[in-house]
């Protein structure tokens, strides 16, 4: 499930992602990041926090090619020339999965969309994910 989460900065759009995960999750976030993207000017950051997330289903191939796949590329298109105004990306989580995950993310972010900032950041260091955002 994923929950938007009051934010600390008017830039700053938070969230926490919970329960169990699959793809539409990302449908699911463009649609909530979207509206910031197109309406502001200014750079937009993202604060993430994972808690309890079953990841179990996210990588259901047959699922993600045959239903996902199509909606997420039209809709990441849609957006294509507002993802220039994403900055920086605090993903806060507690699992080495969680933090492989943000490790290739951060990698093709950077492949695709130049100036982004994405870093892991463990439970314990929090505060330290907000200030990076804020």
């Amino acid at each position: 499930m994923l929950k938007q989460l009051e934010s600390k900065k008017e830039n700053v759009i938070a969230f926490e992602l919970s329960g169990k995960v699959e793809m539409s999750f990302i449908r699911e976030f463009i649609q909530l990041v979207k509206p910031k993207l197109e309406a502001g000017d200014g750079l937009v950051n993202i604060f993430m926090k994972i808690n309890n997330a079953d990841w179990d289903n996210f990588f259901h191939l047959k699922s993600f090619v045959m239903h996902d796949w199509p909606h997420i590329m039209k809709e990441f298109n849609q957006i294509n020339s507002d993802m220039k105004k994403l900055n920086k990306i605090a993903v806060v989580g507690s699992s080495d999965f969680e933090k492989q995950l943000v490790q290739v993310d951060s990698f093709f972010g950077k492949i695709w969309y130049k100036g982004i900032e994405e870093k892991y950041f463990d439970v314990s260091e929090e505060e330290e994910a907000w200030k990076f955002v804020s």
